[in-house]
């Protein structure tokens, strides 16, 4: 799972010429710095390999537009896909693989845009007549999270109670943004909806909640309410069927029903594979116990095992 193709962004918000990025990609990547030291920006990154949206190219920095390039390192298999086995001429003596194998191991540069990857490095081992070839090679070379899902948390988020809108009621589809906006009506809807199975909450959901807050707290149960105001409330029930609402909770608990949110619910709801996100996280340590902090890491990396899935964490520790 780790992706040694080195990824820089240049003329990027905080980033110049000089660029900044990844050396390379681990399954859990930990993004450390202060607050506007570009830990944002390294997300916006991310977000840009997989949805390859033109405005992050055009945003760019004083007037310069943004690049985002790829430093890979030639396979013989790269080779192979370019460099026909048993093609002869077109400006190459002899065999066009056995030429090609020179260049296995070998580090080029190809800048990534919006819909096409060109190759903009210059090596005096080239020469001109297969300048094209390399040209292919961009076509090959493998691209980063591509037709992944970009699923993010961001620093300042919460679960608030959220408004009935009736006229959605019938609706199954499910509006989670970054922030936790959209949060109470997800799981309103999937205990409420015939057409959702209300145990991928009342079970998956609460079973995976209780699994990082022990033994500090086990709930029972996780309800939603509608209250007088027409708003909906998330209660929980603890082993004393005492009933608390989430509103009055820390925001520690609010943070891991959003990661599992993310992690459990999204998937099964969108019908994708828990493989199929990039998930990006900022700072979930705010506010957290350093014991429950540690519980939700494990339970992240042993989620990255499990489903192969990439994530990029954000924190202003040190550690």
């Amino acid at each position: 799972m780790i992706l040694n193709s080195k990824i820089t962004v240049k003329n990027y918000k905080c980033f110049d010429s000089t660029g900044g990025g990844f050396d390379r990609i681990l399954p859990i990547s930990l993004i450390i710095g202060k607050n506007n030291s570009g830990k944002s920006s390294l997300l916006d990154l991310i977000n840009f390999l997989i949805k390859r949206d033109e405005g992050f190219l055009e945003l760019g920095r004083d007037g310069i537009r943004a690049e985002v390039l790829i430093e890979h390192t030639l396979t013989e298999q790269n080779i192979a896909a370019v460099f026909s086995r048993g093609a002869r001429g077109g400006g190459i003596y002899g065999d066009h693989f056995e030429y090609g194998k020179r260049f296995v191991g070998h580090t080029y540069t190809y800048k990534l845009e919006k819909k096409e990857v060109t190759y903009v490095s210059s090596d005096p081992e080239i020469d001109l007549s297969i300048t094209e070839y390399f040209r292919r090679l961009a076509k090959v070379i493998p691209k980063p999270f591509l037709e992944k899902i970009y699923c993010h948390i961001s620093a300042e988020r919460d679960i608030v109670p959220e408004k009935s809108d009736f006229s959605q009621k019938a609706g199954t589809s499910i509006n989670l943004r970054s922030n936790g906006l959209g949060a109470t009506e997800m799981i309103q809807k999937i205990i409420n909806l015939e057409k959702i199975e209300s145990k991928l909450v009342e079970k998956e959901l609460l079973n995976e909640l209780n699994a990082i807050i022990n033994p500090d707290i086990e709930f029972t149960r996780i309800v939603v309410q509608l209250k007088d105001d027409d708003y909906w409330e998330i209660f929980f029930y603890d082993a004393h069927e005492k009933r608390i609402a989430l509103s009055k909770m820390g925001s520690g608990v609010k943070t891991i029903l959003l990661v599992l949110l993310n992690l459990i619910v999204r998937p099964k709801i969108e019908n994708k594979g828990k493989g199929s996100y990039v998930f990006a996280f900022e700072e979930l340590e705010n506010n957290l116990h350093p014991a429950l902090q540690r519980r939700l890491y494990n339970y992240i990396r042993e989620y990255s095992k499990k489903h192969s899935t990439y994530f990029f964490l954000t924190t202003l520790q040190t550690w």
